[in-house]
């Protein structure tokens, strides 16, 4: 009995140490579960934060292009605004020149006029003048003949 009471010992040893592997195995499994749990929860938010990394580059790629086409909008709508500006110039100056032409017309035509005026005026005057000088001179024939005729009758 010897035998088999070492037997019964050693196997109530093993059967000790097999409770004690399996407790170790469950919790070793329970260990691995969790690890597992939080790997895949892991996984499950790297490849969250790899989509959201996609899909803000993407974004940025979106925003950079409407970014970019907003810049070329903004680019040619000031070149429309500058060829408006430089149109509405050029018809400014043109209409300067053109202004100008017509006030140097009218002030040539004026000038013509009053020369013209003056011309008249003193075409006016020297006839004036004729007039009075020839009425004088008739007073004068007058006066004389006046005279002549008084001293005779005297």
């Amino acid at each position: 009995m010897d035998h088999q009471a070492e037997l019964d010992s050693i196997k109530a040893e093993a059967d000790a140490k097999l409770e004690l592997l399996q407790d170790e195995l469950l919790c070793k499994s329970e260990t691995i579960e969790s690890i597992s749990a939080e790997l895949s929860d892991a996984r499950k938010e790297f490849n969250d934060l790899k989509a959201q990394a996609a899909a803000n580059e993407q974004n940025a790629r979106s925003n950079g292009n409407a970014q970019q086409n907003e810049i070329q909008r903004l680019v040619e709508e000031n070149f429309v605004q500058a060829k408006n500006v430089l149109r509405l110039e050029q018809s400014l100056v043109t209409l300067r020149n053109e202004v100008t032409e017509g006030n140097m017309k009218k002030i040539e035509n004026l000038r013509a006029q009053l020369s013209r005026s003056h011309a008249q005026e003193i075409d006016l005057l020297k006839s004036r003048h004729e007039s009075h000088v020839r009425e004088a001179a008739e007073l004068a024939l007058e006066q004389e003949e006046l005279a002549v005729d008084n001293a005779v009758t005297k």
